[in-house]
């Protein structure tokens, strides 16, 4: 996503929206690069955050949509027809939220975690998608990564995780 989005940068030069979705794709991969306030993101593998700062990978991830939404209801914007390239980009945050969330209830369920917890982390998780399968990306930006992140929250939440002593991956 972020070489997408340097490769829409490249046509349209400096546009601030871009610019400021990148830094949070950053952020949400712990690189500090090009924010004044650090990202203390932890990933240990490709599908597993720490659970301490975890969460803030979907805000990272959110707040990146937020802009790009932002760079597309910008008439002076409207010119480069990114609309279907930014989608596919959003798309993209949007599943790979959505793959942490499942990776962490398939976790939980594994280990025996509270089961209510684990109900409730799928029930958010379907909220989730049905945001996304209305196709209104204000939705989706507003209510579908939220509901991703609370499923993660709530699964994580269902079990006491301790790296090295109870980790199943």
């Amino acid at each position: 996503a972020i070489a997408e989005l340097e490769a829409l940068l490249a046509i349209d030069i400096g546009d601030n929206d871009i610019i400021d979705a990148i830094d949070y794709l950053h952020m949400s991969l712990g690189d500090d690069r090009g924010r004044e306030l650090g990202s203390e993101v932890v990933w240990l593998d490709d599908t597993h955050i720490d659970e301490v700062k975890g969460e803030d990978v979907f805000q990272y991830e959110q707040e990146a949509a937020d802009k790009l939404i932002a760079y597309l209801e910008n008439d002076e914007n409207t010119a480069y027809g990114f609309e279907d390239e930014i989608f596919a980009i959003i798309e993209k945050m949007y599943n790979a939220d959505r793959i942490l969330a499942e990776v962490a209830i398939q976790e939980a369920e594994a280990v025996g975690g509270d089961p209510d917890d684990i109900a409730a982390a799928k029930e958010l998780l379907v909220e989730a998608i049905d945001y996304w399968d209305t196709g209104d990306m204000d939705l989706i930006v507003d209510y579908a990564f939220d509901k991703l992140e609370e499923a993660w929250e709530k699964a994580v939440g269902s079990w006491e995780w301790n790296p090295g002593i109870n980790s199943i991956f």
